[in-house]
């Protein structure tokens, strides 16, 4: 299902504390009214499989770059085989946005498994997830940045 955010809506960051994985905490962070600070650089983690939809993944990956914060990285986890159009459009946006790191796991190894490599993966201790349906409003990452700063 597409999930189309016309409004702010609560969203999920996930910070890491000493990179590791027994101490990562996830937090909903409400989207409103926000302080105009100096912003943490940040990641954002997407997973991915073979029955994802092609249209979606590219309106998540489109919501994601035009944000008004773009993320520092964004890590997309390939969970499992995908289908060449999935591969495609992950291809496409990785060489139009250089910060994009792909992790491919030969075997579908289930969300969970495949959000903790991927939180693994990421440089920053801020982690925005997103699904791969997901299409975030425009300033999101700076409406929930600003809130964890304030």
């Amino acid at each position: 299902m597409l999930a189309t955010h016309q409004q702010p809506l609560n969203q999920k960051f996930i910070i890491k504390y000493h990179q590791s994985m027994s101490q990562v905490a996830s937090y909903d962070i409400p989207c409103g009214n926000y302080l105009q600070m100096k912003l943490p650089p940040f990641s954002v983690l997407l997973c991915v499989y073979e029955e994802d939809s092609p249209d979606h993944l590219r309106q998540a990956l489109e919501s994601v770059i035009n944000q008004t914060v773009p993320p520092d990285e964004i890590v997309i986890v390939e969970d499992g085989p995908l289908t060449g159009s999935l591969r495609a459009i992950i291809s496409r946006f990785q060489r139009e946005y250089e910060e994009l790191t792909r992790i491919s796991l030969s075997v579908n190894q289930g969300l969970g498994a495949a959000l903790e490599i991927g939180v693994r993966t990421c440089t920053y201790d801020l982690v925005a997830r997103m699904d791969s349906d997901d299409i975030s409003v425009h300033d999101r990452f700076e409406q929930q940045l600003n809130h964890i700063l304030s």
